[in-house]
């Protein structure tokens, strides 16, 4: 698990989606009713994130994205909550180097990270 680079800048607030996971899972049985199952022990949220920032540092970016987070690894990342910016421990389930929009100088990169549970803060 690596930890997000402190001269990164944090996601975009302003672009944040929050949707939670759904947590029971109905099984149909070959006889009588429907049984629920707890799907997670805690329910995963998913974030709609952005990130915007110079040229060079966006090569950068993208070298970082494809070393430590393109392959579905859990890593920590600074997330702005109601109580602030947190440590949360989540992965990317759409990269975002997979959507790049660019003016030229500033470029925006769009993922969706998934965080395990938000409640607990990564110290």
């Amino acid at each position: 698990m690596a930890d997000y680079p402190s001269h990164f800048p944090p996601p975009l607030a302003s672009d944040y989606k929050l949707v939670r996971a759904p947590r029971i899972r109905m099984s149909k049985m070959v006889s009588g009713y429907q049984r629920a199952r707890t799907l997670y022990a805690c329910t995963p949220t998913q974030f709609s994130v952005s990130f915007f920032m110079p040229r060079l540092m966006a090569i950068e970016f993208e070298q970082w994205i494809d070393a430590n987070a393109s392959r579905g690894e859990f890593n920590v990342y600074p997330l702005r909550l109601v109580k602030g910016l947190v440590k949360l421990s989540g992965r990317f389930i759409v990269n975002p180097t997979d959507t790049v929009k660019s003016d030229g100088r500033f470029w925006t990169f769009t993922g969706v990270l998934e965080v395990r549970d938000r409640t607990k803060e990564i110290t």
